[in-house]
């Protein structure tokens, strides 16, 4: 249940707030947890709660799910699946311009909406300075125009105290579930990804 979440995770300080409790509990619904302004997910009315433990079991800090998702996925220790590991930059200068990192993100995202082989994909934008906010990008242009993270340290360094460079992508990700697109792709950080693979 959430209490065995609060004992095992958030109280031994390894929750990463990725989200996913919240974003896909069966009881979101009606409230019975959410997220904290400080810190990991809390009650928002533990009487709502189902204690189904669907929180627990897609907790990418709980090792419940593990053996199966390494074998289902043939999970390589320790970087995870792979064939070849190469460095890479895009080639298109509009996605040069905006990407951070060399694009390469960017990039693949373009070539799999070209191909028809995603209808979107889940990726954050930046909102304002030190914010960015989950994004579904439908095209070339939302991509390119959510590509890269543009600080300006010189404007607001004093807004680096509440900075967190966290995105709830697994926020947008629910409401989507039950729409007709279900050929996405999600970029999160390595905890928000695990829990879609618990997910799923």
């Amino acid at each position: 249940s959430f209490d065995d979440l609060i004992n095992e995770v958030h109280d031994k300080g390894i929750c990463g707030e990725c989200g996913g409790c919240v974003s896909f509990c069966s009881a979101d619904e009606i409230k019975a947890i959410g997220m904290s302004d400080l810190g990991p997910p809390k009650y928002v009315d533990r009487d709502n709660c189902l204690e189904c433990g669907i929180c627990y079991l897609i907790c990418p800090q709980t090792h419940v799910l593990d053996k199966e998702l390494n074998e289902k996925y043939n999970y390589k220790t320790s970087i995870g699946n792979w064939d070849k590991i190469t460095s890479s930059q895009a080639t298109k200068e509009n996605i040069l311009k905006n990407a951070t990192d060399g694009g390469v993100v960017t990039a693949i995202l373009m070539y799999l909406l070209d191909n028809n082989l995603i209808q979107g994909a889940i990726v954050s934008k930046e909102e304002s300075l030190f914010n960015r906010i989950p994004f579904f990008a439908k095209n070339r242009n939302d991509l390119v125009e959510a590509a890269g993270s543009h600080y300006d340290l010189s404007h607001a360094v004093v807004k680096l105290e509440n900075y967190d460079s966290f995105v709830p992508t697994i926020t947008e990700l629910k409401h989507l579930v039950d729409s007709s697109m279900m050929d996405i792709a999600i970029v999160g950080t390595p905890c928000q990804i695990h829990s879609i693979r618990k997910m799923q």
